[in-house]
């Protein structure tokens, strides 16, 4: 079975780099607005489980009304977060693991499926990561066989991934996606997804609006 797990912050604490620009209303509603965007794309896809991994009642709250998994992380940190989750998916038999972060709305099915056709190509032990754009993060990570790793989110996690796989002996493939490339950590990042997401997406609307009532851009 395969499995999309979804790390979610305390919608308080979302996107705190841009807490300066952004108030914190506005923040939890556009990671709330990305995660509904990618829950919307994976439902058009060979996904067969997703699990939220969040400490927020709202996210637990969402994820029953979509009839998904809930791993309350008690708060940790997100690489202790995925270490929670990680157990919970070894606990199930999980074979394939696919971790994505919650702000990758401009994620597509064509993505998700060309991910599972590579690992399902592979017979032995292989690893699918997909680099942000500015290639210091990690904005995908699938392994099959699922098993113990170390996850390293967070700056310079791409290279750092990518040597974890190696060295747990699984074959690395990276996967490159203009549309898993784009996350959202600066203002430029924020401004850049505006330009070039989908107009009838949720993250749109929210960004529009954000963007309304904002000084910070031109």
């Amino acid at each position: 079975m395969n499995l999309v797990v979804i790390p979610v912050k305390n919608l308080r604490d979302s996107k705190s780099r841009l807490s300066v620009f952004i108030s914190d209303e506005d923040r939890a509603k556009l990671t709330l607005a990305m995660l509904l965007d990618e829950l919307k794309v994976l439902e058009k896809t060979s996904i067969e489980k997703v699990a939220l991994v969040s400490s927020d009642r709202r996210i637990k709250v969402l994820a029953h009304r979509y009839g998904l998994e809930f791993i309350d992380d008690k708060g940790l940190p997100l690489n202790d977060s995925l270490k929670l989750a990680s157990l919970w998916a070894l606990e199930r038999g999980i074979d394939t693991m696919i971790v994505i972060p919650v702000d990758i709305p401009s994620i597509n099915p064509d993505d998700i499926e060309a991910v599972l056709d590579i690992i399902g190509l592979e017979h032995g032990s292989i690893a699918v990561i997909a680099p942000c754009r500015r290639f210091d993060g990690t904005n995908l990570l699938a392994l099959k066989p699922f098993k113990k790793f170390d996850f390293r989110f967070g700056r310079n996690s791409y290279r750092q991934h990518i040597g974890e796989a190696a060295l747990l002996g699984f074959e690395v493939y990276v996967y490159m996606s203009e549309n898993i490339s784009l996350d959202i950590d600066t203002i430029e990042d924020l401004l850049h997804l505006y330009r070039v997401i989908d107009r009838n997406s949720m993250t749109f609307s929210i960004l529009e609006n954000i963007l309304k009532n904002s000084t910070f851009h031109s």
